[in-house]
């Protein structure tokens, strides 16, 4: 909702909030309405794997939709710079050792 909030014009909030509000309670009490139907037409594990489909399918289309307009990082800009951070921290304690390691083997 914050998102909804900061990337819309004040005079615009407070329908942008009703309409992001409707649409996800709605989605709740569908999901769990065709979660149901499906689990009883085809079985537990073919309902979890539709839903986890149209989970994908709707972050997809948001991730479309919904651009930042501010220019803070991305999620996805993000998570690539942690873990590409934490490898080079991988790789500097492992130059450390391997260091190490040569300075006691020359003693």
């Amino acid at each position: 909702m914050a998102t909804v909030a900061e990337n819309t014009h004040p005079h615009d909030r407070a329908k942008s909030l009703g309409v992001f509000r409707l649409w996800r309670d709605l989605g709740y009490a569908v999901g769990a309405l065709l979660t149901g139907i499906i689990a009883d037409a085809l079985g537990l594990n073919a309902s979890i794997i539709a839903i986890a489909v149209l989970t994908l399918g709707s972050a997809l289309i948001i991730e479309q939709r919904m651009r930042c307009q501010t220019n803070a990082i991305k999620l996805m800009d993000w998570l690539l710079q942690k873990a590409v951070n934490k490898k080079k921290h991988k790789i500097e304690i492992l130059h450390e050792r391997v260091a190490l390691a040569f300075c006691l083997l020359s003693k």
